[in-house]
């Protein structure tokens, strides 16, 4: 029973793990641009969805389709979250536009957290590109991301046999996995049905490869030295990296769903491979920055608006990006030792408001200046 309450909880954060992907959409944006859309609109949240589409259409001068996508996007990368019919920003948007505030567009702290962000929401898509011939056609390169795709669910359903979570769990799984398998060539519904690979056009191909192939450019991750970097990595962190990049699931959600068989990827790992991925283009600083200097200089930044607090997330990936800027590989252990560290010598200046589940990075931090 316990397991089945977790498997609630976690429904759809299981489902974006177990295949780290964004569905078809004509939104991926140069990433980049994301940094410049929460920067825009930040001042203004909480707001309508249909408010936020609008001040995207006005910012950069595109369609109401177009700027829905962005939106979408915004939100898989976990940049904007959703209050109802509002959206507002998630701790990993407050930290980016920390970044952009203090250190300005395109920094190198940003391209860590943007990096970090990517790899979360589709990863097994963007990384996987990596192992496809970039020369060949567009729609060469799309059917192959496809087949890596179903090889992907077929490894994960291979893991899943291998584990013991009880037959609940692994019914529900294997129904995602199903549920997964049927969307991963669809592009859009035509004439009331899926389409299959030889029905899916040239438009959708370039829609799904050519922003990603922007994203790896713009991360660095290609061309050499980052892609041996990232493989080189991944590989480190016992994931699987042959034809396809396969990625396991979060440490909290392996544990508790009895998933002994997917490697873990969690927070940890996504930070590693920044930290390398940055490394592996120049020699990292002499020391990483001071964790609570940091979390003091960002926190007027990412605190809540009209509230004297902020998401211990959100302080989280402010130091961790700028650790990876500086070659380092930050992790929540450490960044938690270091916090509590700091409300026992004063804590009257910062303190912790715990939330009771989630994980380390779960509930909030106050601080006074």
């Amino acid at each position: 029973m316990p397991a089945l309450l977790e498997l609630a909880r976690g429904r759809e954060q299981l489902r974006r793990q177990l295949l780290r992907r964004i569905g078809y959409t004509q939104g991926l944006f140069d990433i980049f641009r994301f940094e410049e859309l929460i920067d825009a609109v930040a001042d203004r949240l909480p707001q309508p969805t249909a408010a936020v589409d609008a001040a995207i259409v006005s910012k950069f001068a595109m369609s109401a389709s177009y700027s829905a996508g962005i939106r979408d996007v915004a939100i898989a990368l976990g940049l904007f979250a959703r209050a109802g019919n509002r959206l507002t920003l998630g701790p990993h948007g407050r930290a980016l536009l920390a970044i952009r505030r203090m250190h300005g567009p395109m920094s190198e702290a940003s391209r860590s957290l943007l990096l970090a962000r990517v790899i979360d929401a589709d990863g097994e898509y963007t990384l996987t590109l990596l192992t496809i011939d970039a020369s060949q056609p567009i729609e060469h390169q799309g059917r192959e991301l496809f087949a890596a795709a179903r090889s992907i669910i077929n490894v994960k359903r291979e893991w899943l046999s291998r584990s013991e979570p009880g037959i609940p769990i692994a019914r529900a799984v294997t129904e995602y996995l199903e549920e997964i398998a049927t969307t991963l060539e669809s592009g859009r519904p035509q004439g009331g049905r899926r389409r299959n690979a030889s029905e899916i056009s040239t438009a959708t191909f370039r829609h799904t490869v050519n922003p990603r192939r922007g994203w790896l450019a713009d991360l660095y991750l290609t061309p050499e030295p980052g892609r041996t970097a990232v493989v080189n990595a991944l590989r480190r962190l016992g994931q699987r990296c042959d034809k396809e990049i396969v990625l396991g699931l979060s440490g909290l959600l392996r544990d508790r769903l009895h998933l002994s068989a997917f490697p873990v990827f969690d927070q940890d790992s996504l930070w590693h491979i920044a930290a390398s991925v940055r490394s592996s283009l120049v020699a990292p600083d002499d020391e990483p920055p001071n964790v609570l200097e940091d979390m003091l200089a960002c926190y007027e930044h990412v605190r809540l608006r009209r509230f004297n607090q902020a998401e211990t997330a959100a302080v989280f990936d402010y130091v961790a990006a700028r650790w990876a800027a500086a070659g380092y590989s930050l992790t929540q252990e450490h960044f938690v030792a270091s916090l509590q560290s700091a409300v026992g010598t004063d804590p009257g200046r910062i303190w912790i408001l715990r939330a009771r589940r989630g994980g380390p990075l779960a509930g909030n931090i106050g601080m006074r200046h």
